[in-house]
Formats: C-alpha cells, structure tokens, sequence
C-alpha cells in the first residue's frame, strides 16, 4: 500500500507523462478558443469546434501511444507501480480496453 508521502510521485509521473503528451494539442484548443472568441463565436460553436477537434486528436492508435508511454513511465521508476495501480484503479478504469489499444500504438508497451 502506498503512503500519503509516496503517492505524491506517481501523481507527477502521470502528470509529466500526460502533459508532455497532449500539451501541444491543449495549446491548440486554447488557440482555437481565444479565435473564435475574438471573431464573436457563440460558446456553443465554440465547444463544438473542441469537440470535432479531439475527436480528431484522440484516435485509438493516438491513446494506445499515450497509453504506453504513461506506462513505461511508471516502470522506468518503479515496475511495482503500474500493476498497483491498475489493480487498484480497475473499478474506476476499463483497463482491458486500454490494453487492446497498445498494439495500435507506435511506442510499444514493453
């Protein structure tokens, strides 16, 4: 069982690894927001807009990568880690969905 005081890492390797994988595309969203707020878009054609744009983002290959770079790296720290936390989180998670989607990925899980 991990302590309040280790839990703090594997919460910055999530973050680190999930930031350095979609900071790209959030500045993108923010961008497109920013626009069309300035050309007088309403919210709604606004969220429509993000809406269309991560459905483009977040293709099966796309969260496969993401997927198994999240996952090397909590082993590069700790190879304890990843099958805690799945174990712990498998009510909240679909992880056999995930799973299914790294072989699509371009960064193999292993």
């Amino acid at each position: 069982m991990m302590s309040k005081a280790t839990i703090d890492v594997p919460i910055g390797i999530l973050a680190t690894a999930i930031g350095n994988n979609v900071q790209a595309f959030s500045a993108q969203i923010i961008d497109m927001w920013l626009d069309y707020q300035a050309e007088g878009k309403t919210r709604q054609r606004i969220f429509q807009r993000a809406y269309k744009m991560i459905d483009m983002f977040m293709t099966p290959k796309r969260v496969g990568t993401i997927y198994c770079r999240v996952k090397k790296s909590f082993d590069a720290k700790d190879v304890t880690w990843w099958p805690f936390l799945k174990s712990t989180l498998s009510a909240v998670i679909l992880w056999s969905k995930l799973d299914s989607l790294a072989p699509l990925s371009s960064t193999p899980c292993n």
